[in-house]
């Protein structure tokens, strides 16, 4: 209740507070004491800034007995003419209190010099934000032998302050430190020995080597001894009397340099940090990550079920609004982790102050500040959401992805089958061969050849076709010759064929072809060789100049069952490490062709297929064989459909002509 009546009483100010308005508890969360301790604490060096609040207080129990002092009659001169004639000569920052002259040493770190504006004990004190602030139990003699013995044994000191020391020993010293009181209550007039006890337990919590609590200072001000106990002062009849009274006359001033060095490295260091996480973001470390790993599972739920609902075509469209939730999610998470800001918190008036605990945003013009950038943020995450979500609303499935290459592959099988059957399928002809293009899964999606082929011999009209028979390789080729109206035909029927025309997965520049992606190449080898003439026909994808350029899969191989698996490890030492058994899509097994085999794909090296010839006969020389998808020296003419509407017509005696389609 104190503190929020305070609170009232600050000045709204249109700019970022300074260190200093932060340090002595003039800002309002999230960049008030409280939070900065915390953020030091994240960091690991509050250390510093508990260092700084002990100074401080240390500094004005001194005003406080100084005040005391003059209150009771006497001056400081007459009390205490040693400190007095130390800051007359060497000056202090309690001169003015003292009446020893101007302050020489005070800076903007010492604040407000009046203790009554600073009470002390009963009317408050400098405690640490978060830390007990009242601890009164006793210490011993900081003159124990042993509470320096671990000196020169101290682990290597670090280079910053903000360097979090770890495994640090603990010493007598430090142990009586932890119990030290951190203010002295005001039951009774502060004296002397109250200050050097202060002085001690700031000496022996901070400066003292490998204490618990030890802070990096140059070796300009490190303080390496504390010769005074806080048991009792100085004694006239001592012969350290003289050491111990002039040691004495420092403690007030003693951690001054230190406390203004520690001042201007949080300020220029810890404290720029500390406002650009505070004034410009609400979310602590391990939150922020925490969206960043929640952001990016929910991105890939996004895209795994746009993909899903793209590329399987699902009907209707409106089921993909549901994108918008795992998007949003998403985006949400992914942009405050990259601003280290939740706009939803800012617009809750909200700011983390450890992970996912938070408090309300009381300083005004950082709550201008937060709410500007939440509203940026939002538009940002807005925008994303929207056009991710648009995009796939309006993406296409996989058949829709690239019309213009389908239709232009299309076209060109048309044209290729047009020109062939114009070419070759002469009205004295009387039987032919039809087959599908190519038997795989991705070929039938894209359309075959043989449909056209089949479109343009329907097209020579019914009084020619009547006396043709047709001999189809396998079912999909039969069908079309019944859907036809056409006579079929069987190769034990009719030994000897006037054309074959057939579709290749690659064919050479010598027009040497691989076929057997419909795992038909026994029937196709056999009504290619039956035939006087053997076209292939082709879209320009299966064109190239050595074979393997293209078609990746490899050689198709017809093996009879029991002999597919040695059949591996002998294609592995002819040079087809790769070579697998083909297994079917769907169905669970293998494929298994029209006459009961098995299909072996063996890639091989391109030095083996520019000799298709040579690698042919070996594959057939091996046991278990029943035919190679190789298909050497048998086509008269290849003809391709190219994307630009013309024919490539490709002849075994190596000449090529382009030819526009009818």
């Amino acid at each position: 209740m104190a503190d929020e009546k305070r609170m009232s009483y600050i000045e709204p100010r249109q700019r970022l507070p300074t260190f200093e308005e932060v340090l002595y508890r003039k800002t309002r969360p999230p960049v008030d004491l409280f939070n900065f301790y915390l953020f030091l604490q994240r960091e690991g060096a509050e250390d510093v800034l508990d260092f700084w609040l002990d100074v401080q207080q240390h500094e004005n129990l001194c005003r406080a007995y100084f005040k005391d002092v003059r209150k009771s009659g006497k001056t400081v001169k007459e009390d205490w003419p040693q400190f007095w004639e130390y800051a007359r000569r060497r000056g202090s920052i309690y001169g003015n209190v003292v009446g020893a002259g101007a302050s020489k040493r005070s800076t903007v770190s010492s604040g407000d010099a009046d203790p009554e504006k600073r009470p002390l004990s009963s009317q408050g004190h400098h405690s640490r934000p978060g830390t007990p602030g009242n601890m009164q139990t006793g210490w011993g003699d900081a003159k124990d032998p042993h509470a320096y013995r671990d000196y020169q044994e101290a682990p290597p000191r670090s280079s910053t302050p903000f360097s979090l020391n770890l495994g640090r020993r603990s010493t007598t010293m430090s142990k009586r430190a932890s119990r030290a009181p951190t203010f002295i209550p005001r039951d009774s007039a502060i004296t002397r020995t109250d200050l050097i006890a202060s002085a001690e337990r700031i000496f022996a919590r901070y400066l003292l080597p490998s204490s618990d609590k030890e802070i990096y200072l140059p070796p300009s001000l490190r303080i390496h001894e504390f010769p005074l106990s806080s048991h009792q002062l100085p004694n006239p009849t001592s012969p350290n009397y003289e050491v111990e009274a002039s040691a004495l006359a420092q403690v007030p001033d003693m951690f001054h340099a230190q406390k203004e060095y520690v001042f201007r490295a949080m300020e220029q260091d810890a404290f720029p940090r500390f406002l650009r996480a505070k004034a410009f973001g609400n979310l602590t470390p391990v939150s922020a990550l925490a969206r960043l790993c929640l952001g990016l599972v929910a991105l890939w739920a996004g895209l795994a079920a746009a993909f899903a609902l793209i590329f399987l075509d699902v009907k209707p469209k409106a089921k993909r609004f549901f994108l918008f939730i795992p998007f949003t999610i998403a985006f949400l998470c992914l942009v405050s982790h990259q601003y280290e800001l939740d706009p939803i918190l800012v617009f809750l008036n909200q700011s983390e102050t450890t992970p996912f605990r938070t408090m309300p945003i009381h300083e005004p013009y950082v709550r201008k500040l937060l709410l500007g950038r939440a509203i940026w943020v939002s538009f940002l995450i807005v925008f994303l959401v929207v056009r991710k979500y648009l995009s796939a609303l309006s993406s296409r499935s996989i058949h829709q992805l690239n019309p213009n290459m389908s239709q232009q592959i299309e076209a060109a099988k048309k044209l290729a089958a047009y020109t062939a059957v114009d070419n070759y399928v002469k009205p004295t002809d009387k039987s032919q061969y039809l087959r599908k293009m190519n038997g795989d899964e991705r070929a039938r999606s894209l359309g075959s050849t043989v449909p056209y082929v089949v479109e343009r011999i329907l097209q020579q009209g019914e009084e020619v076709n009547k006396d043709r028979i047709f001999l189809p390789t396998g079912f999909q080729s039969k069908q079309l010759i019944i859907g036809g109206g056409l006579r079929l035909g069987d190769v034990s029927q009719y030994t000897r064929i006037d054309v074959t025309i057939d579709g290749a997965d690659e064919v050479d520049s010598n027009l040497n072809c691989i076929k057997g992606g419909g795992a038909c190449q026994l029937q196709e080898k056999v009504l290619a060789e039956a035939a006087k003439t053997f076209i292939v026909v082709a879209d320009f994808r299966k064109k190239s100049a050595i074979l393997g350029t293209s078609w990746k899969q490899g050689v198709p191989i017809e093996v009879a069952p029991g002999a597919y698996a040695p059949m591996l490890e002998r294609l592995k030492e002819m040079g087809s490490p790769n070579a697998a058994l083909r297994m079917a899509k769907m169905k669970a097994g293998p494929v298994v062709t029209d006459n009961g085999n098995f299909v072996i794909d063996a890639p091989f090296s391109e030095k083996d297929y520019k000799n298709p010839k040579e690698l042919l006969v070996k594959l057939k020389m091996l046991t278990g064989v029943v035919e190679v998808g190789l298909f050497c020296d048998m086509a008269k003419a290849a003809y391709f459909g190219n994307e630009d509407g013309s024919v490539s017509i490709r002849s075994a005696d190596g000449k090529t002509e382009e030819v526009q389609a009818h």
